[in-house]
């Protein structure tokens, strides 16, 4: 029914339905709309076959457990996907606890609290006079993520794609202002010289790359395959000698949740003696960066397999291949499913993947 509507009209009804769940769900007890939440997403499940058929084999692929575990997680990945959706409704209630030395408890129950071990780099950066880069994924509740940075006093703009749906825009940006944040769309105008101002005003710019991108990319080692990875943000960080950090949010229980950053120090990639750095350097520490990231991240999703989004075709592009001349190579939906269950058949027969 709603396909006949305008998309301005569309809009305005999704927003209106959006802000009428939030207001009622809002009435229920904070642990109660979390549940809530939970169970919707694991009903969204029902509804995305081709969410859960990709899910389901690109952890066959990368992370090689029984049938049985792998549904057990793409469970527990739509049930984490709508209890982040239920803290989202809760962003005003957030507490940053601890942040400087000394742990305190939680105030109120029903309060978000986020930790971070990190906290002595963090305030290096937040005092730092020069800009910063960040690294970050889709996993965890990436939202609260930014929310606690601007929580402690992080100058903080966030670059991503500009969603399908204009209402989501809407929603994600007036969200990302409630607590602090800054929006850079990359697709809106002028959108580097936004970056290399929000830098120059001493300000941390994130990003999210973990994810296929039609951006100029470099490949990376991701659960043995090469992955593709939008690299333009690690080369303005070096371009200009900015600290560059990796930094991922995790849920450890119930409204709770826990930051880990760490610096990615190049600088023993550059020659010392110079302070200027040729393009063959630059992307010589680009790509050490990249691999550096990928670990890490890596790492954390094979302790929390349940917080990352698996339904994202991670290793669609390949190397070799400019996409951009030959579209024609990317493949579908079908197509990369067909890709997928070959390299499974490779490796299951012994053979070696390191040239994909």
């Amino acid at each position: 029914m709603v396909y006949f509507l305008t998309e301005s009209a569309r809009d305005k009804l999704y927003l209106g339905l959006f802000s009428f769940f939030k207001t009622l769900l809002r009435f229920l007890p904070p642990r109660l709309l979390i549940s809530v939440t939970k169970q919707i997403g694991i009903l969204i499940k029902i509804f995305c076959p081709r969410e859960v058929k990709l899910a389901t084999r690109q952890l066959e692929l990368a992370l090689e457990v029984p049938k049985e575990e792998r549904s057990k997680i793409v469970r527990n990945l739509f049930r984490h996907v709508g209890e982040s959706i239920g803290e989202l409704l809760l962003i005003d209630r957030l507490e940053v606890t601890p942040y400087m030395e000394g742990a305190k408890k939680r105030k109120f129950p029903w309060q978000i609290s986020i930790s971070s071990p990190s906290t002595a780099y963090v305030q290096k950066v937040i005092n730092s006079p020069k800009g910063a880069i960040g690294l970050s994924a889709h996993i965890g509740c990436f939202e609260l993520l930014a929310a606690y940075y601007c929580a402690i006093g992080m100058n903080l703009t966030v670059v991503g794609r500009t969603p399908n749906y204009s209402f989501l825009e809407y929603i994600l940006r007036n969200l990302r202002l409630a607590y602090g944040t800054k929006t850079i769309w990359r697709n809106e105008l002028n959108s580097g010289q936004k970056i290399l101002r929000a830098l120059k005003k001493g300000g941390t710019v994130a990003f999210l790359i973990d994810q296929d991108t039609s951006l100029d990319n470099a490949f990376s080692p991701f659960f043995g395959l090469r992955a593709a990875s939008p690299f333009g943000p690690i080369v303005i960080g070096l371009k200009y000698g900015l600290p560059i950090f990796s930094s991922f949010i995790i849920r450890t229980d119930a409204l709770t949740h826990e930051v880990h950053t760490k610096q990615i120090d190049y600088s023993n990639i550059f020659d010392s003696s110079s302070d200027k750095h040729s393009r063959e350097e630059i992307m010589l520490a680009a790509q050490y960066v990249l691999d550096i990231y990928n670990k890490r991240l890596e790492k954390v999703i094979r302790e929390h397999p349940e917080q990352w989004i698996w339904w994202h075709r991670r290793w669609r592009r390949r190397p070799g291949i400019d996409y951009k001349k030959e579209p024609h190579k990317l493949p579908s939906y079908q197509g990369y499913l067909s890709w997928l269950s070959e390299i499974l058949e490779k490796r299951n027969a012994g053979e070696l993947l390191e040239n994909y």
